[in-house]
Parts: structure tokens; sequence; C-alpha cells
């Protein structure tokens, strides 16, 4: 693309909503590392309970990597519809990339929410065992 005007223009009252959004996307970010350490800060139980937690872990893992292998194909299948449909280059290589990007992001996502809920898990339990109803919860 030889034209000097930008595809897209962020100025005036869109220039603050992007802020606006910024802000609300850091603090929640925030919001969520606090919970986070929060529930991993909780007893993990006995020794017996670790190792059901570990092997649970262990195939939550195996199953996540058996996902992203097949979603791996279909991404890369996407990505060339995407290129190949009608559009300036610029167009279509930002569109194949951005879908590359949000795919990415959706698998961090989705890696960090079972990573998390797997370890979750066992301090749940433990807080039950030891009869923590608030806790548990």
């Amino acid at each position: 693309m030889t034209s000097t005007n930008p595809l897209v223009q962020v100025a005036g009252s869109n220039l603050t909503l992007v802020y606006v959004i910024l802000g609300i996307s850091l603090l929640a970010l925030g919001v969520a590392y606090g919970l986070r350490t929060r529930v991993l800060a909780a007893g993990e139980g006995t020794e017996k309970m670790k190792e059901i937690a570990g092997a649970v872990q262990e195939g939550a893992a195996a199953y996540l990597a058996r996902q992203f292998r097949t979603l791996a194909v279909f991404v890369a299948i996407v990505f060339f519809l995407l290129f190949a449909l009608p559009g300036d280059a610029d167009v279509r290589i930002g569109r194949s990339l951005f879908f590359l990007v949000g795919a990415g992001f959706s698998a961090f996502v989705g890696y960090q929410g079972m990573w998390l809920a797997v370890r979750a898990n066992v301090r749940v339990a433990e807080s039950a065992r030891q009869g923590s109803a608030e806790r548990a919860v």
C-alpha cells in the first residue's frame, strides 16, 4: 500500500475510550493476580492429596497439549484462508497476523486457566477437609 493515509485512525473521544479500556484491563489483571495469589497461598493438604493433585495436573497438561496440537491445524488453515481473501496486501497480512495473535492469547489464557484450576482443586479439597466451608467456597 503506497497511500499515506493510515488504515486506522484513533483520535479524540475514540482515543479516550482506548485509554479507559486499557486502564480497566490493567485493573482487571491486577485483581486477577491478587486472586491467584490468594488461591495459591492456601494449603495443599496431605501427601496423598498432593500425589493425586499431581496426577490430575499431569493429565490436564497432556489434555491441553493434545488440544493445542489439534487446534494448530485449524489455526493454520484459517490463517491461510484469511490471507487468501480479497484485499490489499497490508490488509491480508494484518488480518492473518492478528488472527494468530488472538489465537495465541486465547491459548495462553486457556492454559493459565487450566493451570490454576487444577492447583485450586486440591486447595478447595483441603479447606473442605478441615471443615472451613467459607474457604472451600
